[in-house]
């Protein structure tokens, strides 16, 4: 382990992929908003940050989507999720379309990105879930 690191329930999937794919390194925070919405920060063995990587289903995260959706964002929209605040941010992006009479026009296109959480109930209290009914 890392020295002044310590391990999160929530990155420990990470850390084991990363041990059996034969890394050197090891991902040591790990922010979860929804299904294939992730982003963690990867560290190597002497603590030194090495990568940051960020998984956003629906975004192409060129740079004015990446400038709006980062690690640190990510980081702070699960923080105030748990405290019960609603943190969506709407990025712009142009899209490319076709017509109903097959011309192609360039349009921009509004998406919000937020946590999506709606399997389990949260605990905010200690950052556990509880299957409903719980």
């Amino acid at each position: 382990m890392v020295k002044g690191l310590r391990s999160r329930n929530s990155c420990r999937l990470v850390i084991t992929i990363f041990h059996a794919a034969g890394y050197s390194h090891l991902a040591v925070m790990f922010d979860f908003l929804g299904p294939k919405n992730y982003s963690y920060r990867v560290v190597n063995a002497a603590g030194k940050r090495v990568d940051t990587v960020v998984k956003c289903k629906g975004f192409s995260l060129r740079y004015s989507a990446a400038s709006h959706i980062n690690f640190a964002r990510m980081r702070r929209q699960v923080r105030n999720f748990v405290k019960g605040k609603d943190d969506p941010v709407a990025v712009y992006l142009q899209a490319i379309r076709r017509t109903k009479d097959h011309r192609i026009v360039s349009e921009v296109q509004r998406k919000i990105h937020r946590v999506v959480y709606k399997k389990r109930k949260l605990a905010r209290e200690s950052f556990r879930t509880l299957p409903f009914g719980y």
